[in-house]
């Protein structure tokens, strides 16, 4: 028989069992360590996957070209051909909204390329609530002008030339709002963004996107986005 465990063993076997413990316990914060940083890794090359897409190439081609339009507009407005009316503000207000109308289109195209079946019915109305919007807003357009600004006879004449180059911008922006704040930004003296209207008369016209932009729009397409999302995040995709 084998000699019974002396005190002096007993405490060396614990010991050894402790130094084993602590040896896994370091392996296995390590290995947490490694994936919590291969974790942080793979999220960073997603998120700059994301921006790297062609999708967000148009994005910044859109952002570009605004941007040198407003810079050199400004710098002709300063050197070339004096012009105190230039507003490079509304050149940027309108690119934001422009860029809203891009990224609701890039949310319909993205659920085009998902092929999920319960998204068909989503893709559609995401993509009445792009064109349905565009469509109010030309009507507001349209309702602005016979009820208030043909009584100015300077916009109305501007309208006579112009009209249908601002409806043509309208249908390419997206919105008559967007359309509105290029038409008037007296970009480099030409008369066709030279509208001049009245600050009282814009700032009015504008209000109404309220109705037109922001509640047959904006707030479908966020719910839209979070329904998606929800789906998306169900299903594990």
């Amino acid at each position: 028989p084998s000699p019974p465990p002396t005190k002096h063993s007993i405490e060396e076997h614990e010991g050894q069992a402790q130094v084993d413990d602590d040896d896994n316990n370091d392996q296995n914060d390590d290995e947490q360590g490694e994936d919590a940083q291969k974790a942080v890794v793979d999220a960073r090359a997603q998120f700059i996957a994301q921006f790297s897409s062609p999708q967000f190439y148009i994005v910044y081609a859109v952002v570009a070209i605004f941007a040198l339009i407003a810079i050199v507009g400004s710098l002709h407005a300063l050197y070339c051909r004096e012009n105190e009316f230039f507003s490079a503000v509304r050149i940027f207000d309108a690119l934001f909204d422009e860029l809203n109308v891009i990224f609701d289109i890039l949310v319909a195209v993205h659920l085009y390329f998902l092929h999920m079946a319960n998204l068909s019915f989503l893709f559609l109305l995401c993509i009445a609530f792009i064109v349905i919007p565009m469509f109010v807003s030309m009507v507001q357009l349209w309702w602005e002008d016979r009820k208030y600004w043909q009584s100015d006879e300077r916009v109305n004449a501007w309208l006579t030339r112009n009209a249908s180059k601002l409806y043509l911008l309208s249908f390419a922006t997206g919105s008559s709002f967007i359309a509105m704040k290029i038409a008037n930004a007296h970009l480099f003296g030409l008369d066709a963004f030279s509208m001049q209207l009245s600050q009282s008369k814009y700032r009015a016209f504008q209000r109404k996107k309220l109705f037109s932009i922001v509640m047959l729009k904006n707030v479908p397409q966020l719910v839209i986005q979070g329904i998606v999302l929800s789906l998306i995040s169900l299903t594990g995709n």
